[in-house]
């Protein structure tokens, strides 16, 4: 058998990475953080606790390779609008990347409510992701800010409750209305607003 080219060697080594990010998330949302070891994440991976350690330096590494995939499924990376449109357009694409994940991405939205939970409790632990956290408010304040939106810091931060409230409902009610809600928060920032202050 012919040795592994560097490109099967990288592949195999993302392979395993999200594998264990994969087994990560399970284990974060279930038992929460603090409840979670190394060694169940491990038996989760059906893997074994010295190849984590090649990948991540340890649990708290992981969590924040757990939270940074759920981040990038976001556009938060965009560059900064420079037209009101833009600021408009982005905030749409954002809110329906939102309510996608919403519907389709449960496990995170769960292990997102355990980490606040314990955020809560764990003053050290909240300084560590307060970046982390801090990134979908300084987004929605720089697009409502763009969009001549009154008091973009504060109505950033009411919007980013907004939506942690929908998708932490959405988790613990069945039948909850995500897709109704989603498209009068959109009406509320993207219509009514955004005409009033153009």
């Amino acid at each position: 058998m012919a040795p592994r080219t560097p490109e099967q060697n990288e592949k195999i080594r993302e392979q395993r990475s999200q594998s264990i990010i994969n087994a990560a998330l399970k284990l974060f949302a279930e038992n929460g953080v603090a409840n979670t070891s190394i060694s169940q994440i491990a038996k989760e991976a059906d893997t074994s606790k010295g190849l984590i350690y090649n990948y991540f330096s340890g649990k708290r590494d992981l969590l924040h390779n757990v939270i940074q995939e759920g981040m990038e499924k976001m556009p938060l990376d965009m560059p900064a609008p420079q037209t009101k449109m833009q600021a408009r357009q982005q905030l749409e694409l954002t809110l329906d990347q939102m309510h996608e994940l919403a519907v389709e991405g449960k496990l995170f939205w769960k292990f997102y409510a355990e980490l606040l939970f314990q955020l809560v409790r764990n003053e050290e632990l909240s300084k560590e992701f307060e970046d982390e956290f801090n990134l979908f408010i300084d987004f929605f304040t720089t697009l409502l800010d763009c969009m001549d939106y009154p008091d973009p810091q504060i109505n950033g931060r009411i919007l980013a409750a907004k939506l942690d409230g929908i998708l932490l409902h959405g988790l613990y009610y069945d039948n909850y209305p995500t897709k109704q809600i989603f498209e009068q928060i959109k009406k509320t920032y993207l219509t009514d607003e955004t005409n009033e202050h153009q």
